[in-house]
């Protein structure tokens, strides 16, 4: 197993607002600056120039980055993990896991009109579905 990288943030080099905004946009990364000025009693021009300063988004980028590779590992972790599952010798297991995958890459809906039957093949297996 992989061992996790750890950021470590030194942000005694920013001023105490800019702190704030780094810890709330952390935690909440859609909040809006009206919102931020609300909760830490500014005007919104000031959280924006603040949140928009370069020193500001370096640290967010570099979090976020470190999040995106992150999540990059575990999906390939999981890719590989599935794909193992699915040759399992247990028939249920693999048709389980297989059923998953594909509910993850499907449409969530498919629409059909009329009386022509849909067929679906997968690997080998055919399935119909008749709207009659």
């Amino acid at each position: 197993m992989k061992e996790e990288k750890e950021i470590k943030l030194d942000l005694s080099k920013f001023s105490i607002l800019d702190q704030n905004i780094i810890q709330i946009v952390l935690s909440e990364p859609c909040i809006s600056n009206t919102e931020l000025a609300n909760r830490l009693g500014k005007n919104r021009m000031t959280i924006a120039t603040h949140r928009n300063s370069e020193a500001v988004q370096a640290v967010l980028n570099e979090i976020k980055e470190n999040d995106i590779e992150r999540f990059m590992e575990l999906r390939k972790q999981a890719l590989e993990r599935a794909e193992l599952l699915m040759k399992s010798d247990n028939e249920q297991v693999a048709a389980s896991v297989c059923k998953e995958f594909i509910k993850s890459i499907m449409p969530t809906q498919i629409e059909h009109s009329g009386n022509i039957p849909i067929s679906i093949i997968i690997e080998g297996v055919k399935s119909e579905d008749s709207d009659s």
